[in-house]
């Protein structure tokens, strides 16, 4: 029956799953590999003390292109000195302006950044609530697939040293144990993955489930501004102003990013990173109003329950950033070994397969003789 379930949620899963692992393999080195592609946008920065802000990256970048809303300002790197900003929408333009000068370095649609392309894959990004929902089903069908797969390794928990002898004189036998004994090696770390990805895509039942058994608050909604008033645009208030009042309402935590309206009932946020903090962009939130500049909600990492805390690790306990390159390669070879299984478990199943059609021709003869007997 083992046998059965892990074959069958393979084939249901296997390429949904293949897609994730692949990709999220390969997010771990996007950083590093976006870099190097796209050099004249990050290379021509180099951080030193003057900084036009985000105000003056904001003014710069309206006035370049009056016809395009700015959405989003990312901080500069500390050793790139360039913000890059996003227009109309989140899979809108991006630009990208030298820190120290306000120099336009140059644009790029939101497809070619390897990122974006390879969050598609990933997890549904940019393809809408239904796309993101179908890898979050894909993903529990995969823990199906993995748990089939250990309880079929049952001779292993017999005989563990048994259960990693590979017949190498057989080369059938060869890819069965070794897909059988990797899948065992990385089990913990694929499951553990793909549960906590799993808990994002579905955070809204994540979080009533982790609220309800604990008795504590969740994390606080986003505010709407009072009377849904659509701002001005340009947008009349300093961001340099807002981000250091977001500073000193989160203790000095350092920006990350600022969100700005898209609509009528939009926001201006700015997210904050406190040292230490295991997310890369933080989790310390401060909204205002874009009317009139007032705080419509202040969250602070270091003032949340142990609910809250878990909500906001979620993410960096799935991407493994926090741990490093010992952590982050773990993760790496992990999903890169799921690539192997769906290889080796499609090359089984096919081989046999053509054993069980071979052997029927032969069945029949067998039969037929012993009818004339």
């Amino acid at each position: 029956m083992f046998r059965l379930i892990h074959r069958y949620t393979a084939f249901s899963a296997g390429t949904v799953l293949l897609l994730q692992s692949l990709s999220g393999a390969l997010l771990i080195i996007e950083k590093p590999l976006d870099r190097w592609i796209f050099e004249r946008f990050y290379g021509t920065g180099m951080a030193n003390s003057h900084d036009i802000g985000y105000d003056g990256v904001y003014r710069t970048v309206t006035s370049l292109r009056p016809d395009d809303r700015v959405v989003f300002i990312r901080s500069p790197d500390a050793h790139e000195g360039v913000y890059e900003i996003i227009l109309n929408d989140f899979s809108g333009e991006r630009v990208y302006v030298n820190a120290s000068t306000g120099k336009l370095l140059g644009s790029r649609p939101a497809l070619s950044v390897p990122r974006n392309l390879l969050l598609i894959f990933h997890t549904g990004f940019l393809g809408g609530e239904w796309l993101e929902m179908t890898m979050g089903y894909a993903a529990l069908i995969a823990v199906m697939t993995l748990i089939s797969g250990i309880v079929m390794w049952s001779r292993g928990w017999r005989r563990l040293g048994a259960g990693f002898r590979w017949r190498l004189q057989y080369g059938r036998r060869l890819l069965a144990d070794s897909h059988r004994d990797i899948g065992f090696i990385t089990l913990p770390v694929l499951l553990f993955l793909i549960l906590t990805g799993a808990a994002m895509v579905f955070h809204e039942w994540t979080e009533t489930a982790l609220t309800t058994l604990s008795g504590q608050e969740g994390r606080p909604q986003r505010p709407v501004p009072p009377g849904n008033t659509n701002p001005t645009l340009p947008l009349q208030q300093d961001l340099d102003e807002l981000v250091q009042t977001a500073r000193l309402e989160t203790g000095g935590a350092r920006p990350s990013f600022l969100s700005l309206p898209t609509d009528s009932t939009g926001v201006i946020s700015v997210r904050l990173r406190q040292p230490g903090e295991w997310h890369s962009n933080g989790r310390n939130t401060v909204v205002f109003n874009p009317a009139n500049g007032d705080i419509l909600l202040a969250y602070d990492v270091r003032k949340t329950n142990a609910t809250q805390t878990l909500l906001d690790n979620i993410y960096p306990l799935h991407v493994g950033n926090f741990g490093g390159i010992p952590l982050q390669s773990l993760y790496f070879f992990s999903g890169a070994a799921v690539v192997y299984f769906f290889i080796t478990g499609l090359w089984l199943w096919w081989q046999r397969r053509k054993i069980l059609h071979s052997t029927e021709p032969m069945r029949g003869r067998v039969l037929s003789s012993r009818s004339d007997v």
